[in-house]
């Protein structure tokens, strides 16, 4: 998850960044970066689609205000979940014409982020998530299965039924994949998206294609602790939050 906060308060960035990540650890949903600017010129002057995820915009702020800024921002991108940060419901006609995703009260708490996340449906963004491999391609971090290395080219099997490959290292495909807990290594050569996996027995993994792939002697353990770990965060965000 890609998320800026904007805003001319060091205090207010600090708490909201805080609250921010505490909410997300809890419910598994990784942190790629977090891009703090204070005031909209700042954000504007960079910002190009895909850039964040979320951006959390002050509404009060310098020559340029959050709602000025959600428009230049909406201009250019659709898609990214836009959150007015206020003290009060003013602009609501405004966030309403501007596709905003949710307004938190100032000052928020843990809970209001909670209320937040359950309502702009986090899971929804995390399924839109994606890689740009070096050539160009978008890989959609949900259909990916598992990846072989062989030769300096990377074989990507997919949910779709077609195969992607793509020239690079291994140690360059795991650090584009190392942000999100649910792909661990298994072997030399070889990664696997936990959330395709239908069963884990000994040292082997049958995935949701129905392809079984060995586990490594060495790598059982660390393997065993990273499906368990995505099982118990999968349990838990089934559960109610606060």
């Amino acid at each position: 998850m890609k998320i800026a906060i904007v805003d001319d308060s060091n205090t207010d960035r600090e708490n909201l960044s805080n609250m921010i990540a505490e909410v997300l650890s809890d419910i598994g949903v990784p942190i790629e970066e977090i891009g703090f600017y204070m005031s909209g010129e700042e954000l504007c002057k960079s910002y190009c689609p895909g850039t964040y995820d979320l951006v959390f915009l002050d509404i009060y702020m310098g020559e340029m205000t959050g709602v000025e800024t959600a428009g230049r921002i909406r201009e250019a991108d659709q898609e990214v979940k836009l959150i007015f940060c206020t003290v009060s419901n003013e602009f609501a006609s405004e966030s309403y014409e501007l596709n905003v995703d949710y307004y938190l009260h100032k000052p928020f708490s843990k809970g209001d982020i909670q209320g937040m996340c359950r309502r702009i449906h986090l899971s929804d963004v995390e399924k839109g998530r994606y890689i740009m491999l070096p050539d160009g391609q978008k890989l959609l971090l949900c259909n990916f299965i598992f990846s072989e290395y062989y030769n300096h080219v990377i074989t990507i099997c997919t949910k779709i039924g077609e195969d992607i490959k793509t020239r690079m290292s291994q140690a360059d495909f795991m650090k584009l994949l190392c942000a999100y807990p649910q792909f661990v290594s298994c072997t030399k050569g070889m990664i696997v998206n936990l959330s395709e996996v239908e069963e884990m027995k000994g040292n082997t993994l049958k995935m949701s294609n129905q392809v079984s792939v060995q586990i490594s002697r060495r790598k059982v353990k660390e393997v065993n602790e990273a499906y368990a770990d995505y099982l118990f965060t999968r349990l838990r965000n089934k559960m109610p939050l606060g």
